[in-house]
């Protein structure tokens, strides 16, 4: 009887293993549960950071995701709102939007926070000036409610 049981145990390890691959594989199709219905960006989307189709969709980091939430600019100024999985991001997203805006723009500020903004919430701001580069502050989003 131990032979049979020995006989039989591959047997049920590989059905084992084949249904440990069948969860995993449709786990791993599903979006991450913050995507909140919003795409990935299409492959070019970076190139137009300031379109209304960079509203639309997520942007890739070396961190994680991150996507634009507004934007507001005033003479040579340009003031950006992005969301980002992980504040590290904010640097790398902040030249990104130097890259394509500095011909327009002699100051551009990108202020970064997770989602969901809570009171308390971080804040990253990266700042670039055409004069004296960039800089970086962080802070609580509690200092900025009334």
């Amino acid at each position: 009887m131990s032979d049979c049981v020995r006989a039989g145990a591959p047997a049920r390890l590989g059905a084992v293993v084949l249904a440990l691959l069948a969860v995993t594989a449709c786990a791993s199709r599903r979006p991450p549960r913050n995507d909140l219905g919003i795409p990935a960006c299409a492959p070019g989307a970076g190139a137009q950071l300031l379109e209304p189709p960079a509203l639309e969709c997520w942007f890739t980091a070396r961190h994680g995701r991150w996507r634009l939430m507004t934007q507001a600019s005033h003479l040579e100024a340009l003031v950006v709102d992005v969301a980002a999985d992980d504040l590290r991001d904010t640097p790398e997203i902040a030249r990104r939007f130097v890259t394509g805006e500095r011909g327009r723009y002699s100051e551009i500020i990108v202020y970064a926070h997770r989602e969901p903004v809570t009171a308390g919430s971080p804040v990253r701001r990266v700042r670039w000036t055409a004069a004296a580069g960039y800089d970086s502050l962080d802070f609580n989003q509690a200092l900025l409610s009334p």
